[in-house]
Order: structure tokens, then sequence, then C-alpha cells
């Protein structure tokens, strides 16, 4: 029994971490109960917990924000990753080449999910929202077709009006480790009318070019170059 307690309590304090980490203006006691489902004596106990080991904080207003400890373990998680710093360049180059946002995204169970691992913003003033950190279902879109390798020979799948963007269009392409497995992906998001079909070819080939330099200096060697350009279109209304 003492071991199932000791599991739940681990449980709901990483609940109560992971609600501190995603507010942009920190978590109240209260909220923080309710959100997790716990009583407030329960979550009052963990955050102090959490607090003493400096995984949050508590301001002056009484909400609770990430703390140094909980940075420091995800700047070195992140830190120890080849393809985080290794993607920087590529991503900027995306970003220059297509005046688009740029994402680098990694696969998430069995990747039905993806979470987005570093960015480089569109210089447009109507630009892709902010997704770094943030994970999205992949079914219907571009970055999941890569991430399952369901690509054309051209190297790249694109999606338009999907469920979770239904006003962006994308074109997304896979990064392969030294086995030839699929490891992340590259991705441009923009808005639809800015990307009519032509354009967002167009940048399909220069993902799909950028995913296979950034798989090369990670190892992969491809058996042999794409043949011709054509490529899945994942569901318009996924």
């Amino acid at each position: 029994m003492d071991g199932a307690r000791n599991t739940r309590s681990v449980e709901r304090a990483l609940d109560l971490l992971d609600l501190v980490a995603r507010s942009s203006d920190g978590v109240t006691l209260s909220s923080a109960a309710r959100d997790a489902e716990l009583a407030t004596s329960t979550a009052a106990r963990l955050l102090q917990s959490l607090s003493a080991t400096d995984f949050v904080t508590r301001d002056e207003h009484g909400r609770y924000r990430p703390g140094p400890h909980l940075y420091q373990i995800g700047a070195l998680a992140v830190g120890n990753l080849a393809i985080y710093s290794l993607s920087e360049r590529h991503l900027k180059g995306l970003a220059e080449a297509t005046g688009e946002t740029a994402y680098v995204g990694l696969p998430v169970e069995s990747a039905s999910k993806c979470l987005y691992l570093r960015q480089v913003e569109s210089p447009h003033a109507i630009r892709h929202a902010h997704w770094t950190g943030l994970v999205i279902d992949t079914p219907g879109t571009a970055i999941g077709a890569a991430m399952h390798d369901q690509v054309g020979a051209g190297g790249f799948v694109l999606s338009r009006a999907t469920k979770i963007e239904p006003d962006a269009a994308a074109a997304a392409a896979p990064v392969r480790d030294t086995s030839g497995s699929v490891i992340a992906a590259l991705s441009i998001i923009g808005p639809s009318f800015r990307l009519p079909d032509d354009e967002l070819e167009r940048i399909g080939a220069i993902v799909a070019q950028s995913a296979a330099d950034l798989s090369e200096e990670l190892g992969y060697v491809a058996n042999s170059p794409p043949t011709d350009n054509t490529h899945p279109t994942w569901p318009l209304k996924a």
C-alpha cells in the first residue's frame, strides 16, 4: 500500500509541475488544485515539497511559477539532444528561404503526437504561433505524416486546412538517424492565404533538402536520391 501511495503522490506532484510549467502567468493554489482535481490541502502539501526542492517558486502574489531546478533539468535534457543544436542553422535557413516559421519536432507516443522542440519565426507581422514546447496530436498533419515516413519520392508532405490549424498550410519532411529511422521532422507552417499550391510545393522541396542535409549531419547515408517530385497531400479537412 505504501508503494502505491508513493506512486500516486509522485503522479500528483508531476501533474502539478506540468500545470505550473505550462502557465505563462503562474498558477494559484486554488486553480492548481482545481485543474489537477486535488484537494486544496493535498495540492498545498505537494507544491510546498516542489518549492523546497526549487522545482517551483512562489511569487509575492502567491502564484506558483517554474523554479530554477526545473529550468536546469530542462536545459540539460534539451542540450544533450544533438538535433537541438544541429537544427538551428537549418531552421534559420528555412525561415529565411521561405519567409515562414520553421520548426523541428520530435515524435511522442509512437508519433501519435509531436513535441515542437525548436522554431525560428517568420519575419512577417502575420505569422504562425509560437509552438516551442507544445505537444500536438499528429493525425492529419504534415509533420505527423513525415514522422510516420509517409512521404513520396519528393521527400516531403503537404497539408492545408487541418483540424488543428484550419487557416494554415504546412510542408514537412523526415529527419533520419544512422539507421535510417525517422527521429524528427522539419516543417514550415504559414497562413494559407500566403501559400498557394505552387508556393507550398516549392517550400516542400526546400524543407526536404534541409531535412536530408540535417539527416546527413546525424550520420544517415541515403541509398538513392529522389527520382521525381510526387508527394502525398494529407486530407484537407482532417
